[in-house]
């Protein structure tokens, strides 16, 4: 049976709303928090770290009132797309470690050849072909608190894990261009930006002395800017320190979905994308 409109978003929010629940006010277990004794040089700690986030697309677009339905997996990515990966830098300042600040900048942009356009086909013509480019950034900012670090264990100093609560905004700026080659049209250019409020939270989880599993996710938009978005990931970090500071190496997985639209008829625009796939990150403290 063919699924209802809007079904598929439905689940999407629920799926999130569930995830987000978890991962923030599912983690508050009745144990106390961890005085913090070591002494520190400064009140300030601050971390910058250069992502490569490998980008795979699934959804639907719409630009100059012609949808296209988008499918492409990072091999898919590999061969058709202008640039393979998306180039982001976070940084985060941190205030005796409790309140802390953080800015996250991501840019890519894709190419996708033969698209079948939903654009009514002629008599003659069976389908209308052509190429999607797409050219993305992200600004991510906001504000975070540490409300606190557990102990796995009932002795100090165990390995435990820590959970920060992160409120912010997301400005997107979506600029696409559909060139028909069949049959050969002129040039279809649209573009949108918008900035969605967001909260959510990180946990980091100790493995060893040297690893750790961090997990973060946010809900936003809330018609403010899109009308839902959704972003997670989940990181393995391995710590160590090099020329003198601490320093980590990142890897894993992350998806943003964010479902925008404008506009009507020959103006409509539509954004209902997942954007996913694995990344990597070098991350330097000090």
């Amino acid at each position: 049976m063919a699924p209802e409109p809007g079904e598929g978003k439905l689940k999407v929010r629920r799926i999130a709303v569930i995830a987000m629940t978890l991962a923030v006010f599912g983690f508050n277990a009745p144990v106390a928090f961890a005085e913090e004794t070591a002494a520190k040089s400064s009140d300030w700690d601050f971390s910058i770290a250069p992502y490569i986030w490998a980008v795979s697309l699934r959804g639907d677009a719409t630009v100059g009132g012609i949808s296209t339905s988008i499918d492409e997996s990072f091999i898919d990515t590999v061969s058709n797309a202008d640039s393979v990966f998306a180039l982001t830098l976070h940084g985060e300042a941190w205030w005796r470690e409790r309140w802390g600040g953080f800015l996250d900048g991501t840019y890519v942009k894709l190419g996708f050849d033969n698209q079948v356009l939903a654009v009514p086909p002629g008599p003659i013509v069976p389908a209308i072909i052509g190429d999607l480019e797409t050219e993305i950034w992200l600004v991510e900012f906001g504000g975070l608190y540490r409300a606190g670090r557990w102990p796995y264990g009932r002795v100090d100093g165990d390995r435990g894990w820590t959970l920060e609560l992160l409120a912010g905004g997301r400005y997107t700026s979506i600029d696409q261009k559909i060139t028909f080659k069949v049959p050969p049209a002129p040039n279809v250019n649209g573009n949108q930006s918008w900035t969605d409020p967001f909260f959510g939270g990180r946990g980091t989880f100790d493995l060893s002395e040297r690893w750790a599993f961090i997990l973060r996710t946010d809900i936003g938009g809330f018609g403010v800017g899109s009308d839902f978005t959704f972003n997670a990931s989940g990181l393995f970090d391995y710590r160590y320190v090099g020329w003198g500071l601490d320093m980590d190496i990142l890897a894993g997985y992350r998806g943003l979905y964010q479902d925008y639209s404008s506009g009507s008829g020959p103006t409509a625009f539509v954004w209902d994308i997942w954007m996913h796939g694995p990344l990597l990150a070098w991350n330097i403290r000090w």
